[in-house]
């Protein structure tokens, strides 16, 4: 017999270890608005009575592992809160597009197809098996200008682990995107290439992708990044030779490819050539604060002299297992020595605070001329046989150089002993600051 409940707002049944729901049980509940089925592993089943809770609004499956499907929802109208992360829960519920108030919606690893009516979401976390029902997504939510929060996996079905959080603490409060294993196929033009990333993303992870554009930036197509700049994570795509290289002729002040970084972390790029090229805008790098790159083994240079003017805001510095990196700061394209001028005598980095160079077989230089980064608290340098020479500087007039220095890392003292100094006081300073990892 099902209950006769015919006032009741809210049903709270997670962790009650239900294993089935009488199929009538909520005949008789037209008012409820609030119904939290979480954690109930061993559920298989809902009743289709649930299809008809028109006065709900918000809908917790999550953690019900043994739940592979649900009832159609489309009569869920009102429905502000769907949560069915950690179910096994394969396909788009039947009727999600009539879910026009969503406000939070919590997926998991459920393969999405277009979700372009859905324009009210404030938070939203799911997966698109591919770029193209993405792109749907995304182009329809271009101009939604409001604050929302989303966490997106883009790529072959993901476990829900990897998307963490919940229906009880809500998605976290970022703005993340995924992108793994997908291949963008090249045809039909800049748009049909481009994706556009969702307003005021924060966080971008690409990994062992294909078909990308040469031009990493190029590939995306973004009008808001959150203030602070873009969190950018790539790993093993071997399409890309730049990070940003500008043609001559574009306009980057209206370029929606130039997207500013926050911090940017390079891994296994095997073809990457360098960090950019051109006259790029100089906000790309201007707000960039941490910079990490590890297995890139085509690039001889990291920075152009001409960007050193963009890095001021810079951090971290962190360059490994780049075999042939021959300089971190040195002349680019178009820099001939002519411009080896006094203004191109004294490196800047004022708010460097993390330097590690570690394997670098290649390396001869870190600077040509003069480096001053006053504000340096670590260093760490590891297999660099070729460098020969520090260029570390600071003024006579700096009674108090390297204020915050705490460690030095070095791999051989034999090699330290026998560096060059451009101010050889320096050597005697940081004399007090080195641990040596191996001693000889």
């Amino acid at each position: 017999m099902a209950p006769n409940c015919p006032t009741l707002s809210t049903l709270i049944l997670s962790y009650c270890g239900l294993t089935m729901i009488p199929g009538s049980f909520f005949q008789y509940m037209n008012n409820l608005q609030v119904l939290d089925l979480s954690y109930n592993s061993e559920l298989m089943d809902l009743p289709s009575s649930i299809s008809n809770l028109e006065s709900l609004t918000a809908l917790s499956l999550r953690g019900c592992g043994g739940l592979k499907s649900v009832p159609a929802l489309g009569k869920l109208k009102n429905l502000r809160v769907l949560d069915v992360f950690q179910t096994g829960i394969k396909e788009v519920p039947q009727g999600m597009e009539n879910l026009v108030k969503l406000k939070f919606l919590d997926m998991g690893g459920i393969d999405l197809d277009d979700l372009a009516s859905l324009e009210l979401l404030e938070e939203f976390r799911g997966g698109f098996c591919d770029l193209h029902n993405f792109h749907k997504f995304t182009s329809s939510h271009h101009n939604y200008e409001k604050d929302w929060w989303y966490n997106i996996f883009v790529g072959p079905p993901v476990s829900d682990f990897l998307l963490g959080g919940g229906f009880d603490d809500c998605i976290p409060k970022q703005r993340r995107v995924i992108v793994e294993h997908c291949t963008i196929e090249a045809g039909g033009g800049e748009a049909a290439t481009s994706i556009f990333l969702p307003h005021g993303i924060d966080i971008l992870e690409v990994m062992f992708c294909r078909g990308l554009s040469s031009c990493f930036v190029d590939n995306f197509l973004s009008r808001t990044t959150s203030l602070r700049g873009l969190t950018c994570r790539i790993f093993g795509c071997d399409d890309i030779e730049w990070i940003v290289n500008v043609p001559s002729g574009r306009n980057t002040t209206t370029d929606p490819h130039c997207i500013p970084f926050h911090s940017l972390d390079v891994h296994h790029l095997q073809n990457l050539v360098g960090l950019c090229k051109g006259k790029i805008a100089s906000h790309n790098f201007s707000g960039l604060t941490e910079l990490v790159i590890h297995h890139c083994s085509r690039m001889l240079l990291l920075f152009p002299r001409a960007i050193l003017q963009d890095l001021k805001n810079l951090e971290k510095l962190a360059v490994g297992w780049c075999f042939e990196m021959e300089e971190i700061i040195g002349r680019g394209e178009g820099e001939g020595s002519s411009q080896s001028s006094s203004t191109y005598t004294t490196a800047d980095l004022p708010k460097l605070k993390k330097l590690q160079l570690y394997n670098l077989p290649e390396l001869k230089s870190i600077c040509e001329g003069k480096l001053m980064c006053d504000s340096l608290k670590s260093m760490e340098f590891v297999k660099c046989p070729k460098l020969k020479r520090m260029p570390f500087y600071t003024p006579p007039t700096n009674e108090h150089p390297f204020p915050s220095l705490g460690e030095i890392r070095v791999y051989e003292e034999n090699w330290w002993e026998r560096l060059e100094w451009e101010q050889s006081h320096l050597n005697t300073l940081f004399q007090p600051y080195i641990i040596y990892i191996v001693n000889s």
